[in-house]
């Protein structure tokens, strides 16, 4: 599928001899003509624009080089970065490391800590399936040594509130927390126990008070801050602002009022009636902010 421009000519009337008379059926559709041909021409590329394979024709600019790319080609480069691919990725016994693509990349000899760098793929990119035993969670990975700041992610095997964990037989090391069975986690060694490390993102509420603005504590600065209504609603039915989206590159506004904005360990949000702005209304709020 491509769009193409119309070049159906629309031209009809001028078309039309000087002088026409008792063919009032001829003038009727050739007035018609040219709005009928629109209107299908129209019809058929919103029908397009509704295809899954519509997005590979739609015009995007590569922010980085610059070049002229398409929305569906930024939404793959997107997607790759959210979901990692390493089913191609071969660890070699010989020390190589062996990339398939389709531009035969030869086998890469790395040299110096090669153990280190297939240790980090087998746990740092991945979750790992782990077996359970006397409150004891055990992994095999190709680890020699528990490492300060190590970084473990695991599926866990059953829920517990207290427990060890022993990768390689390096000996039982305690777990700082609670883990819920088939639970996704990421531990971090302290050098003497696993930490669970915080999830990437929190949800929350707050009631709004009516002030011009508000300081929503998080303890850390998010990245990312999506705000909503008490009925799910950035927008309420008067068109004002009872919430928005806000990142660290751009912190959203009505006029030159914030709605919404990324503050260090927290965001704030502002209630302005002649601008619309409502996110610190007296009523309740919801939110998520990513780390």
């Amino acid at each position: 599928m491509a769009f193409n421009k119309m070049i159906t000519n629309v031209e009809n009337v001028s078309a039309l001899p000087d002088s026409i008379a008792g063919q009032s059926s001829l003038l009727k559709n050739t007035f018609d003509k040219a709005g009928k041909d629109i209107k299908e021409f129209i019809n058929t590329h919103i029908d397009e624009l509704g295809l899954e394979t519509s997005a590979s024709n739609l015009g995007a600019v590569d922010k980085k080089t610059g070049n002229k790319t398409t929305i569906q080609s930024e939404l793959d480069k997107l997607n790759d970065r959210i979901n990692p691919d390493y089913t191609d990725l071969e660890i070699q016994t010989d020390n190589e490391l062996n990339l398939e693509s389709e531009n035969a990349v030869s086998n890469k000899t790395i040299t110096g800590e090669f153990n280190k760098i297939k240790g980090d793929l087998y746990t740092q990119d991945r979750y790992n399936i782990a077996s359970y035993e006397d409150n004891v969670i055990y992994l095999d990975l190709p680890l020699t040594s528990y490492e300060n700041g190590k970084i473990i992610n695991i599926i866990a095997p059953v829920s517990l509130s207290s427990g060890e964990l022993n990768i390689n037989n390096l000996g039982n090391k305690t777990i700082n927390g609670e883990m819920v069975e088939n639970g996704k986690y990421t531990l971090v060694y302290n050098g003497e126990s696993w930490d669970i490390a915080p999830k990437d993102y929190v949800v929350g509420s707050y009631t709004g008070d009516d002030q011009q603005s508000q300081f929503i504590e998080l303890g850390f600065t998010p990245s990312a801050v999506f705000v909503v209504d008490e009925f799910g609603q950035t927008k309420d039915t008067n068109d004002r602002y009872t919430g928005a989206l806000a990142t660290k590159f751009y912190n959203p506004s009505s006029g030159s009022y914030k709605i919404v904005s990324i503050e260090t360990n927290g965001f704030n949000v502002y209630y302005k009636a002649s601008a619309d702005v409502y996110t610190n209304s007296g009523s309740a709020h919801y939110y998520i902010a990513v780390r």
